[in-house]
């Protein structure tokens, strides 16, 4: 009987480390998904949609759902006890507003998945916060996310390829970013190698930009702020930072 009694303890403080777990990354990150919160609990994708709903039956979670490609995706926000609860386990202050997937396309809401997907596979030893705040040198260029370890990089979730034009103004506002302190290297992940490979290449091959209206020269120390990998990469081998 004392077995017993100690293995179903056992299995209430797992629970329980799992949904504060939970409830503490979607406090954090404004919502989440099947497949973050499988990777957050280190649970199967079907186990978390059990707990996700027993989530939501206990007040702490509500359940939304986006049309993509013809078929319905589940999506989760916190309520106002569910965030307090998560913060609180996370042991953060209430966090700055963070992008509604209820206000967004469907090619935010996918690009924001992949943010929590990076986020959710994050290890413990580095900090993985969404961009807030800090005006953009240009609109529209401010990185998606910083990672801190002993330095702090900037990230951007790149899951399409943008024009040189485009990548010329960004690639100037992350120089002017990082002459300022803000952060010391620019990290693009990306969903594959061809993305990868096609990014790099765009960025790579910049030789010039304007900072402040004059042109400033890329060499090879700008060029080594930049660094490329595929989300498979990021999550077998995370960066030493």
């Amino acid at each position: 009987m004392e077995t017993l009694i100690k293995n179903h303890e056992e299995r209430m403080q797992r629970s329980q480390d799992k949904l504060e777990r939970l409830l503490a990354f979607t406090a954090e990150h404004g919502w989440v998904d099947t497949r973050a919160a499988a990777l957050v609990m280190g649970v199967q994708r079907k186990h978390a949609s059990s707990d996700l709903a027993r989530a939501v039956k206990r007040g702490l979670l509500t359940k939304h759902e986006v049309e993509i490609a013809g078929w319905r995706r589940p999506w989760w926000r916190p309520t106002p006890a569910g965030a307090i609860e998560g913060l609180l386990a996370a042991g953060r202050e209430v966090p700055d507003p963070l992008p509604d997937p209820r206000n967004v396309s469907t090619t935010t809401f996918q690009h924001e998945s992949d943010c929590l997907l990076l986020a959710a596979t994050t290890p413990e030893h580095l900090e993985w916060r969404r961009w807030i705040g800090g005006p953009p040198v240009k609109k529209g260029t401010l990185p998606d996310a910083t990672l801190t370890g002993k330095i702090t990089v900037a990230v951007e979730v790149e899951r399409t390829v943008k024009n040189q034009r485009r990548y010329r103004e960004i690639v100037a506002s992350h120089l002017t970013a990082i002459m300022r302190g803000r952060f010391q290297k620019v990290f693009y992940f990306c969903p594959d190698e061809k993305t990868r490979d096609r990014v790099k290449g765009m960025i790579l091959s910049i030789t010039r930009v304007k900072i402040h209206g004059k042109e400033y020269v890329i060499g090879e120390k700008e060029r080594a702020c930049f660094r490329f990998a595929t989300y498979e990469q990021y999550q077998a081998v995370p960066p030493k930072i």
